[in-house]
């Protein structure tokens, strides 16, 4: 992320103008890396179903070196790739399609991206969908 994500607050820094900087997420904070991916409550309670889903008992960081080593500490980092790259493209679609937070959606969202970042990335995973949403630490612990 590196501060290149064209987040509102980096927009507005850069003096673009009209720019509102509220989360379109959960319209309380300021539309910004730390805020969209860390502690936006919307975003923070998506991280809640991702951690339970992955068998995680962790505290959520709000450093993102922090928190991204939890799941790498887990061996489930490109998992973890797939949750931010999936709320960055909702958030997107939230400000230029005018679609609707749901949050069981992006949930679903993520178990289809992250199974297809598998699936790639491990040709001879034999698991089905089904089986990865129900089990991916069992799913995981195969393809090791």
């Amino acid at each position: 992320m590196h501060n290149k994500l064209p987040t509102k607050d980096r927009l507005i820094r850069l003096r673009i103008p009209n720019v509102i900087p509220l989360c379109v997420m959960c319209k309380i904070g300021e539309d910004s890396v730390r805020h969209l991916f860390f502690t936006c409550r919307s975003v923070y309670n998506i991280w809640n179903l991702c951690n339970n889903w992955f068998g995680m008992n962790s505290v959520l960081h709000c450093m993102p070196r922090n928190h991204f080593l939890g799941f790498q500490l887990c061996r489930i980092s490109s998992k973890c790739l797939s949750v931010g790259n999936t709320i960055w493209k909702l958030r997107n679609d939230i400000i230029f399609n005018n679609k609707v937070f749901d949050s069981q959606e992006l949930f679903c969202a993520i178990q289809v991206k992250s199974w297809a970042v598998v699936r790639a990335k491990y040709k001879n995973a034999t698991f089905s969908y089904s089986d990865w949403c129900i089990d991916p630490v069992t799913c995981i612990s195969m393809l090791l």
